[in-house]
């Protein structure tokens, strides 16, 4: 009887593959940058955010994959407690510029006065 988890195994490199590009896209790392998102030493802000995201499309719990994916993994948990936890990182501001390139760059076009006719 064949298995589920390489087919599962497949769309989580999927998922991974479709959000990094939605990222590279938008530039969400500069819009990061603009928000305060810095780090001195260590795992970037970019990577620890791109790991949050997908857990969310996968539909995966942050405690159990960094725990079955130790040796991995190139941060702790602790790093993605700290990132989350972190008070000068401007989340609404980085919504916001999400938000703003989002609407700019893919619904501007919808919405534009060549798309109505007027008779």
């Amino acid at each position: 009887m064949a298995s589920i988890l390489p087919n599962y195994s497949l769309f989580e490199n999927e998922i991974d593959t479709t959000a990094r590009k939605f990222f590279k896209d938008l530039g969400i790392s500069k819009l990061m940058k603009k928000s305060n998102f810095t780090k001195t030493k260590g795992t970037s802000c970019f990577q620890v955010f791109c790991f949050i995201f997908s857990l969310i499309f996968t539909g995966k719990n942050l405690y159990r994959t960094l725990q079955l994916h130790h040796d991995e993994m190139s941060f702790a948990k602790d790093c993605v407690y700290r990132f989350l936890n972190n008070c000068h990182y401007n989340w609404k501001k980085l919504l916001f510029l999400i938000a703003q390139k989002v609407v700019h760059n893919h619904l501007s076009p919808l919405t534009s006065d060549e798309r109505v006719k007027t008779f």
